[in-house]
């Protein structure tokens, strides 16, 4: 039975097997998701996508919210991989390294269509908004990282200000992309990255005035 289980066929075991139908599928949902929306969204159609039988569909999920959250990861840790590698290529100045991440953010959704539409759709479904809100939580610390190493907010007590401002500033990043993705805002990808950046100088600058003014008093 163990010898059947491990068989190679085409040159590929059953764990790699089982690995490429679940690639295939993550993909087709992408696909159908692309083409159809979140709503319009259904196993079959997944299945029929990615050629295979809804058998091979529980072989990887147990449902179709498990799909969508691995939809989800499928560009979601790669654009935070993008955003990493940018942030240490830029300089340590803080307007490049927020640009150089909101580009990188940008230029993700841009490559690929389908995961645009994901981005914008992810708030409409539960387990896609919870992992939506659970990336924004890490791109939000990301964001204060930099602020406390270049704009000298290391303090104890800009912790709390800190985690306030970059929330609604990745927040409000993620909500303006959407509205730049379904053309809502008539600026270029270079311009929403700009844009985003000045206000995250902004912030940091208007925090340590705060900050400095209040101990001062």
């Amino acid at each position: 039975m163990a010898a059947r289980a491990t068989r190679k066929y085409g040159g590929l075991s059953a764990s790699q097997r089982q690995s490429s139908r679940r690639t295939r599928l993550v993909e087709a949902g992408l696909d159908v998701l692309g083409a159809r929306g979140l709503s319009n969204m259904t196993m079959i159609a997944v299945c029929s996508r990615a050629g295979l039988t809804e058998r091979y569909f529980y072989e990887s999920f147990r449902s179709l919210d498990e799909l969508l959250v691995a939809m989800f990861d499928a560009f979601s840790v790669p654009t935070h991989e993008a955003i990493d590698a940018a942030l240490k290529q830029a300089p340590a100045d803080l307007f490049e390294r927020c640009r150089a991440a909101a580009g990188a953010l940008i230029d993700s959704l841009t490559d690929d269509p389908r995961k645009a539409r994901a981005y914008v759709e992810a708030i409409s479904s539960k387990p896609l908004h919870e992992r939506r809100e659970a990336t924004m939580r890490a791109y939000a610390e990301v964001l204060a990282e930099q602020m406390r190493l270049l704009s000298g907010l290391e303090a104890d007590h800009y912790r709390a200000p800190l985690r306030l401002i970059t929330t609604m500033l990745v927040g409000g990043l993620a909500e303006a992309v959407s509205e730049w993705l379904n053309g809502m805002l008539k600026l270029s990808k270079d311009e929403v990255a700009d844009e985003a950046s000045r206000l995250c100088v902004a912030a940091a600058e208007a925090l340590s005035r705060s900050k400095t003014t209040s101990t001062a008093s």
